[in-house]
């Protein structure tokens, strides 16, 4: 999700400077915000599916992508890479996604057992407790935990 919506709104910036070469008003970049955060909830998880989102940003800013116009020039070049683009979109909503499950089980005290036996303190902390080495996302992101949660 976060790769695409990063994804439409840059696009949709790149579209409007190149074919009409000014910026976006207050009320046209509140839009592409909310289009690119509600379609990027709703993206497929299939190939190609941000480009389509894309043209349905840039008709909710009304300018819509037709046959033999300048945007759809400049849509023709964003499709060219789009490949690529998709890739980066896809590694970061993994990192993103993994990032956050790390966060949340850290939270709950569901990373015990031998993953968390296989975890050894390698540094001390000002305060004297010890930390955990950097490999795991929640240790970067997450305070530690002073109990784990126990079921009643």
């Amino acid at each position: 999700m976060d790769g695409t919506a990063i994804y439409q709104g840059v696009c949709a910036f790149f579209l409007v400077m190149s074919c009409f070469g000014r910026g976006l008003t207050m009320g046209e970049m509140g839009m592409i915000v909310l289009l690119a955060t509600l379609a990027s909830i709703g993206t497929a998880g299939v190939p190609g599916a941000g480009a389509i989102m894309l043209a349905m940003v840039m008709q909710g800013i009304d300018m819509p992508i037709e046959a033999g116009s300048v945007l759809a020039g400049a849509y023709a070049m964003i499709l060219g890479i789009d490949a690529i683009l998709d890739m980066g979109r896809t590694a970061l909503n993994v990192t993103g996604d993994l990032t956050c499950t790390c966060c949340i089980a850290k939270k709950l005290g569901f990373l015990k057992g031998r993953f968390q036996d296989q975890i050894k303190p390698d540094r001390q902390t000002k305060k004297g407790q010890r930390a955990l080495p950097l490999f795991p996302f929640a240790a970067l992101i997450c305070p530690p935990v002073d109990s784990p949660r126990r079921s009643p």
